[in-house]
């Protein structure tokens, strides 16, 4: 599968992304399927940017679409909050296959939206209603009310509706009835006192120290060869007295660290979709030998997209101003540093004897954790790290065995969260003897005492539902059991509007927060009594639910009042 348009056969042109329903061409053969690879249901999230959120409804509507646009296979299907939608589309089955499709226009041209109301029908079979399925589609963002043979549908905004049999709608995707959970951060252990730490800061290397040697700047990704995120770059030059100067670096990249003398002067980051920036630090120059290391760093390297054998990364141009003229140090004499001499150990120090590790943590020198560092590129170890889950002991190492927490999920929260930052630790790492936390603070004010250790469970879960929802769509097979062969299985398969709420594996519901049948305020995350409301709301969700690890309840008045 490829996600170019125009890939050649036997290649599949497919879709990845979020909106594939609508952004999708389809397939540039007729030999091909309609693939979507990824449903996302956010995206890669930028350091410092708003987190991207979709909702279960938008999620629903781009997938019914994608059906409805001769999708074939959709890979994530989102089978929890989505169970509803494969139900009903699972009904439309025959005509999907092989009934004939044709788009009629259900609503005029809106002006002011300039979105259309669209109908898409497959195989329009009067006479055989199984072989004919109908997906409603309202693109405004009010209600609206269509006819569609020889019947009215009120068509919610932004929404599909799916007629399995072109007549009853079975589902409706701005009404997902699925419930919502709640996740809370759970404090383990906090590693807040000094004690606990240790730390190794790693070593400003020198031209003589470096094993590759160049007339001219080198390209990061080529250099290291994906070895490493980290690349050392180091000049040295004479100056005939001390000055003050300004040293400008033009850096294509993430992170940039500069070193004057072996000391620290200064970091500059990229901003998204900037590739390039500009470090400008003031610096102050010796009498004789000065050494300029500069540390380029990338998070990753580009794996999308045209031209990938186009693409450059590290420092592209190098100048001192003095205050009267500039030198340039693009072609000039450079050192890289390999730590054993070859390209494949381009990096840090601390990656190459494996810091992170029982035996490679022996091979340096640790001394007691203070506040006040000199110096970035600081290693930090704690070896104090305990971890309960579920009454079982385990531990964790940041690289054990190779294995990066940080580079698996960070979680940023957005403006009321801006300072947090969460990884997500699987439960694979955990080990059963060993306790050691290694982390790398690049940064000088880095600080691991407000370091702790979190479990996030699942705490609370939600439903909603309301007149305007649809009952559980009912399968094929289950409808077979409501004939008269089998006409005890009845109660159990009508369609009845429902709430259903499930516990996580070995959980069971322990508390009712809130419940009201009538006309509750708000949503899952912020609720209230309406005008309208059972006093028996709460007693009967408690009696049907409590000690139970799923719940299910009728949304009828006769248990309720």
């Amino acid at each position: 599968m490829c996600k170019q348009d125009d890939a050649p056969d036997p290649l599949i042109n497919a879709c990845n992304g979020r909106q594939c329903g609508e952004t999708f061409k389809g397939p540039n053969s007729p030999n091909k399927p309609a693939v979507w690879t990824e449903n996302w249901t956010s995206f890669y999230q930028t350091f410092g940017e708003e987190p991207l959120k979709r909702s279960a409804e938008d999620i629903a509507f781009q997938v019914a679409l994608f059906i409805a646009r001769n999708g074939r296979l959709l890979r994530q299907p989102k089978w929890g909050h989505l169970k509803e939608l494969h139900a009903a589309v699972k009904l439309c089955e025959k005509p999907l296959l092989s009934g004939l499709r044709a788009t009629t226009s259900l609503g005029k041209l809106q002006t002011v939206r300039k979105i259309q109301q669209y109908l898409h029908l497959f195989d329009i079979m009067k006479n055989n209603p199984e072989l004919c399925a109908a997906f409603l589609m309202n693109q405004d963002e009010i209600h609206s009310t269509v006819h569609f043979l020889d019947s009215s549908y009120t068509l919610s905004p932004n929404s599909i509706s799916v007629l399995p049999h072109c007549k009853n709608v079975d589902f409706n995707t701005a009404k997902v009835n699925a419930q919502y959970t709640t996740r809370t951060r759970e404090p383990r252990q906090k590693l807040s006192s000094s004690r606990m730490w240790e730390e190794y800061t790693e070593t400003v290397p020198s031209f003589s120290d470096t094993t590759i040697r160049s007339e001219f700047l080198l390209e990061h990704m080529n250099t290291t060869q994906d070895t490493s995120d980290y690349l050392w770059q180091i000049f040295r030059f004479q100056q005939p007295e001390r000055a003050e100067s300004i040293l400008k670096v033009n850096h294509i990249g993430h992170v940039l660290h500069a070193f004057v003398n072996g000391r620290f002067i200064g970091s500059m980051h990229r901003v998204f979709k900037v590739q390039r920036f500009l470090l400008e630090k003031n610096m102050s120059l010796i009498n004789g030998t000065n050494s300029i290391a500069l540390l380029s760093v990338m998070v990753g390297l580009p794996n999308s997209g045209a031209h990938l054998e186009r693409r450059v990364g590290g420092s592209r141009s190098v100048k001192i101003w003095n205050g009267t003229h500039a030198l340039y140090f693009n072609k000039f004499a450079w050192g890289y540093e390999h730590w054993l001499k070859t390209v494949a150990e381009v990096g840090l120090h601390g990656e190459q004897v494996n810091v992170y590790t029982d035996h490679g943590a022996a091979t340096v020198q640790w001394k007691q954790y203070t506040d006040s560092k000199s110096q970035p590129l600081t290693w930090d170890r704690s070896y104090d790290l305990e971890l309960d889950i579920n009454g079982k002991r385990g531990s964790l190492s940041e690289w054990p065995e190779y294995r990066s927490v940080l580079e698996l999920i960070s979680y940023y929260q957005g403006k009321p969260f801006s300072d947090m930052v969460w990884y997500h630790i699987p439960r694979s790492f955990l080990n059963p003897n060993s306790n050691l936390l290694v982390i790398l603070e690049e940064e000088k004010e880095g600080n691991p005492l407000g370091i702790t250790i979190d479990t996030v469970p699942v705490t609370e879960v939600c439903g909603y539902v309301s007149s305007s929802h649809l009952p559980p769509v009912v399968s094929s097979r289950r409808r077979s059991h409501n004939r008269s062969e089998h006409r005890h299985l009845k109660y159990q398969y009508e369609r009845r509007l429902k709430v259903q709420l499930q516990c996580p594996y070995g959980k069971k519901i322990s508390k009712v927060l809130f419940a009201s049948f009538g006309s509750p305020k708000g949503n899952c995350w912020r609720h209230s009594i309406g005008s309208c409301h059972s006093p028996n709301s709460l007693d009967v969700v408690q009696k049907a639910c409590l000690r139970k690890s799923r719940f299910c309840t009728s949304v009828e008045q006769n248990i309720w009042w």
